[in-house]
């Protein structure tokens, strides 16, 4: 069903975005699918219970908006680094990423 109603989304918004914007229109087309079918997602996952929203999740899923906005408005090239090592500190800070989870051969 969630696959149905993607494909419909993405007919009518390149439908709508397309013309008007050209390439634009599809990139920003897909942009707006991919987000409500992951919303839709998530929601389903919460209320099935099968994603429980801890400490880590809730932190990751609120910096998404916030990264989003720094790469559209603010970012300058240099400044990557600066996000990724500020992203590491929080990270670290906050101990959503341990040790135990950087070991990937055990």
């Amino acid at each position: 069903m969630l696959s149905l109603l993607n494909g419909g989304m993405v007919l009518l918004t390149s439908f709508l975005l397309i013309p008007r914007i050209g390439i634009m229109g599809g990139a920003i087309s897909q942009v707006i699918v991919s987000t409500i079918s992951s919303s839709f997602v998530l929601v389903y996952a919460l209320k099935e219970g099968t994603f429980v929203l801890g400490k880590r999740e809730s932190t990751l899923l609120f910096m998404i908006p916030l990264i989003a906005f720094y790469e559209v408005f603010i970012d300058p090239p240099y400044l990557d680094l600066l996000l990724f090592l500020s992203a590491i500190l929080l990270f670290k800070t906050f101990r959503i990423i341990t040790a135990e989870d950087c070991n990937i051969f055990t």
